[in-house]
């Protein structure tokens, strides 16, 4: 190992830290508590993601600041390496987008060492909520917020939903008592030094958190307070205070459709029975959308009459311009399942996002009413 991926392995292990808070939504003029006691110490608000193995590298042994002070202590004695796992994390966002021969090595999946971890840490969680609150049903009382890096995108997304369930945070993929908000910069010491560098002789007073990790954790619980009374009186009150009521959308989304071939069409995308494929924007980049706001995309029609499902393939660009899905992403597969049959069939389907996420689809027959069962997948892989 070079000298340079040392120092990139030590700085990792340093500075990847976690920590959580939680409070009751019944108990309003209570503080917000945030975990300081961890497996072997006490007094902070945060602890390393690093996991200790047996030989296996099957069953977690030690994880968080106890497998890292392990780490170290068997270098300093110039032992064998332990069977520690750090730099997981790093498979997920930008680091994730990288060649698979310059993303962090690690001995076991990633995928296996995130839902590790989450298990490890929603064992001291559900510790914690049981010693506040006994009769508080961990699976259907408890909101989870899982505050991410903003650059993850929805299938990495999706992959953090499929750990959460692996490690028994959840007991249903998409249930809505999980969701995401995001990091931003509130733990960026360099954000944090250029702010007072560029405000000291325009502010008199610029107040840093010392402690990053808490501030996150704890703004991710005051959003998960929000969250949970939307999601009760949504239906009873729309007034209801919301603190992220929409969000921008960062990227154009869209469906791959058949359309007959016009004059004007690329002659080589012509397909032998006549048709061409063409991209169909259904929520463009920039646009505002309203939490749980379902964007709906009408007139669609199935090719024949005996036709008994239809796959659509859902795709994302920032190319506002783009007509064609040749050089998009594919974000996942939306299936509906027609229980009727008949000529000239007028099918929609509607969409919903989230906060960070596409929380669900639907589909109908617009000429009677009926509603399909539909489907959407994300795809997960890289």
């Amino acid at each position: 190992m070079s000298q340079k991926n040392e120092r990139r392995d030590k700085n990792v292990h340093d500075i990847r830290v976690v920590g959580f808070s939680y409070r009751h939504t019944a108990s309003a003029n209570q503080e917000v508590c945030t975990n300081t006691e961890w497996s072997g110490y006490s007094g902070r608000f945060k602890t390393n993601t690093v996991l200790q193995y047996d030989d296996n590298f099957e069953k977690v042994t030690e994880w968080g600041k106890l497998a890292f002070a392990k780490k170290a202590e068997r270098k300093n004695m110039d032992k064998d390496e332990p069977k520690s796992v750090g730099l997981f994390k790093l498979h997920l966002g930008s680091f994730g987008k990288l060649d698979d021969d310059l993303k962090p090595k690690i001995p076991v999946d990633y995928k296996k060492a995130i839902a590790d971890y989450l298990r490890e840490m929603g064992k001291l969680i559900k510790t914690k909520i049981s010693e506040h609150w006994p009769d508080v049903n961990f699976y259907e009382n408890v909101l989870l917020i899982i505050s991410v890096p903003a650059d993850y995108s929805k299938k990495e997304l999706a992959i953090m939903r499929e750990c959460s369930l692996e490690a028994e945070l959840i007991r249903k993929e998409n249930i809505e008592y999980l969701q995401f908000t995001t990091e931003r910069f509130g733990q960026s010491e360099y954000l944090r030094n250029r702010i007072e560098e560029k405000f000291k002789d325009q502010v008199k007073t610029i107040v840093v958190s010392k402690e990053p990790i808490a501030a996150v954790v704890r703004g991710a619980t005051l959003y998960g307070l929000s969250l949970s009374d939307k999601m009760k009186n949504m239906k009873i009150n729309e007034n209801v205070r919301f603190i992220i009521k929409n969000r921008k959308l960062n990227y154009t989304y869209g469906i791959r459709v058949l359309k007959w071939f016009k004059k004007g069409d690329p002659p080589e995308r012509v397909t032998s029975d006549g048709y061409i494929h063409k991209f169909h924007p259904i929520a463009k980049r920039g646009d505002v959308v309203e939490f749980d706001e379902e964007i709906r995309v009408n007139d669609l029609c199935p090719v024949n009459e005996f036709q008994e499902s239809a796959t659509f393939c859902i795709y994302f660009t920032k190319d506002d311009e783009a007509k064609y899905c040749d050089k998009m992403e594919l974000l996942g597969t939306l299936k509906i399942y027609f229980t009727d049959r008949g000529p000239d069939r007028k099918v929609s389907f509607a969409l919903s996002f989230g906060q960070m996420e596409i929380l669900k689809a639907t589909a109908r027959n617009e000429t009677n009413g009926q509603n399909y069962l539909a489907t959407f997948e994300i795809k997960k892989e890289h």
